[in-house]
């Protein structure tokens, strides 16, 4: 995934390059794209990939953070309920929230991970 980016990003920049509206000047002028504007223009399409891909990986984050804040509640809603039932079907749900909580508890600690993670990692990990 992170040749496809860079492959994209190049073809940007050569796009953009080859694109450029050129300043009014004689025909006979001798402006050129040299190695080094093409590597600049490289290296920027590239810090602003990345750049995208973190914003991307921040949004889905705050997102599943808020899904987790749900969760917990949902979770404490249930632990009530539990109590608050017969015998025989408290040990039932008590189990059930154990699992929740438990599930919750390795989503949180994936989310943890991402949020570590580098954007080229993030874009492996989305696919």
């Amino acid at each position: 995934m992170k040749n496809g980016l860079m492959v994209g990003c190049v073809l940007l920049v050569v796009m953009n390059v080859a694109c450029k509206k050129k300043p009014d000047k004689p025909e006979n002028s001798n402006t050129s794209v040299t190695l080094d504007d093409v590597k600049k223009e490289i290296g920027e399409a590239a810090n602003k990939g990345a750049e995208l891909l973190k914003q991307q990986r921040d949004k889905f984050a705050a997102s599943m953070n808020d899904e987790l804040g749900t969760l917990d509640r949902r979770i404490a809603e249930l632990e009530k309920q539990a109590n608050e039932a017969s015998a025989e079907l408290k040990d039932e749900w008590t189990a059930h929230v154990a699992s929740l909580k438990s599930k919750r508890d390795d989503a949180r600690k994936k989310l943890t991970e991402l949020r570590e993670k580098s954007p080229d990692a993030w874009e492996a990990m989305k696919d």
